[in-house]
């Protein structure tokens, strides 16, 4: 065989082998950045499920509840469910013939912190001559969101 022959065979096959490793390159290439797109919105999902769960621990929730203790004894249970401290802890009465008196209300609010899981009791005044059975009562508080928040919540006896 001719040595101008096998060198053109050679260089032939070389071509396409070079072809080859070229077109491999660049599939490998594209899935490799299809999979760092991928990857990115992963971790950018990652962090804002972080952040708002670093957002929800610093939340208090503050809320109320009326109970009977005993046969007559009806009190207001403020109470924080939430993950953080409720600070400066404050109800307004909204009803003219409420459960509350106002003296009652102010010998225990307001609550400078009000820890998860705790509440305050306030005696409630329940007698079958009140023409109502519910009422809302107004809570207000700050907490590490460094945001005031309000909640009108309905007690129901």
């Amino acid at each position: 065989m001719n040595i101008d022959l096998i060198m053109a065979i050679a260089s032939t096959v070389a071509v396409f082998i070079s072809l080859a490793a070229y077109l491999h390159s660049r599939r490998t290439s594209s899935e490799q950045n299809r999979l760092t797109v991928r990857e990115t919105e992963y971790v950018r999902l990652m962090i804002d499920r972080e952040r708002r769960e670093h957002a929800k621990s610093l939340e208090a929730d503050v809320s109320a509840r009326l109970t009977k203790e005993g046969k007559n004894d009806w009190r207001l249970k403020i109470y924080n469910r939430g993950p953080a401290p409720a600070h400066n802890v404050k109800m307004e009465i909204l009803h003219q013939n409420s459960f509350f008196e106002a003296d009652w209300v102010d010998e225990k609010l307001p609550v400078a912190t009000l820890e998860p899981q705790h509440t305050v009791s306030i005696h409630a005044f329940v007698h079958s001559g009140k023409n109502h059975s519910q009422e809302d009562v107004k809570l207000f508080w700050s907490d590490g969101s460094e945001m005031e928040k309000q909640k009108t919540v309905t007690v129901t006896l």
